[in-house]
């Protein structure tokens, strides 16, 4: 029944995306109606701009292969996670296993959440990889939220170093995720993701997090406790400043994208860029908060 369901809602999403999209924004923000002729806050708008952006520019952006090249045009080489190979196939990847170094990530580069952290090559069951990444590539991310610029990235497996910073020992037990919003090209505020599949007290693992300003002072009533947060004040990065100028040069010529990036004792690293984060249903901002990011940029 579910897969039925699931086939029906990609029929809807293909042939009527608008109203998919008002049906999905009631159904994850508990029942309010989404504005497309004249959006206000930042769901509302992402969605809008899912109609009308350009989304072959979209595409290159979330590609997180492709995206390598725009960076090093932006001048910022530098900040590129060191990349061991791209496959197009996993027999591919199979095949330059052993060419590889013990430890790295392999990811997909066409959707989310499509990561595997390798610590040790030698444990890993390579039969168990080839079907995992053979599900990654089959996988049309975003037709079901009508995500569509990831529809036109051609699916690709990434190995990348894996990063790791002891530094954070006392903040963080995982690398520590700076999401910078930013509006027309200038920053506006750090989400920030820490302690990334750690178990929780509820028994799931999740990921906490915060939001503070360029300033890193923590704003206040902005997160709405969908998802945990921090028991404490975090950290204020190292090289805020150039971390929020990496920001500020990536995100040059958009009206609203989320550059995530790492600070690294001291080094800025790229991860990704968003441009539709969470499909535009983001239920862990509260409604004023989402409303104050909407004023900060026109869709029209």
């Amino acid at each position: 029944m579910n897969k039925v369901v699931n086939i029906g809602w990609k029929a809807l999403c293909t042939v009527w995306p608008q109203m998919a999209v008002k049906i999905q924004y009631k159904h994850i923000l508990g029942g309010g109606k989404i504005d497309l002729k004249n959006p206000k806050d930042l769901n509302e708008k992402i969605n809008y701009l899912k109609f009308h952006a350009d989304l072959n520019e979209w595409a290159r952006l979330a590609d997180k292969y492709a995206v390598r090249e725009y960076v090093i045009e932006r001048g910022l080489s530098d900040i590129l996670v060191p990349i061991y190979g791209k496959y197009n196939t996993p027999q591919e990847l199979i095949a330059d296993w052993n060419g590889l170094p013990k430890s790295f990530v392999v990811k997909a580069n066409h959707g989310c959440g499509e990561i595997k952290i390798v610590r040790d090559k030698n444990t890993v069951d390579l039969r168990k990889l080839e079907e995992e990444t053979t599900a990654w590539l089959k996988e049309r991310f975003g037709r079901g939220t009508n995500e569509k610029h990831y529809l036109r990235i051609k699916p690709c497996l990434m190995v990348e170093q894996l990063l790791e910073d002891s530094t954070v020992a006392d903040f963080s037990r995982s690398l520590i995720d700076y999401k910078v919003w930013c509006f027309n090209g200038k920053p506006y505020c750090i989400f920030v993701g820490v302690d990334r599949d750690v178990e929780h007290t509820d028994g799931n693992h999740h990921v906490y997090f915060d939001v503070y300003d360029t300033n890193w002072n923590r704003i206040e009533n902005a997160m709405t406790g969908k998802t945990p947060l921090p028991d404490r004040t975090l950290a204020k990065p190292k090289n805020i400043e150039r971390l929020l100028e990496c920001a500020a040069i990536l995100s040059k010529g958009q009206k609203q994208v989320r550059v995530d990036l790492y600070d690294i004792e001291g080094k800025i690293y790229f991860g990704e860029m968003t441009l539709t984060s969470q499909g535009g249903y983001m239920d862990y901002f509260t409604k004023d908060f989402l409303l104050e990011m909407g004023k900060q940029f026109v869709v029209k």
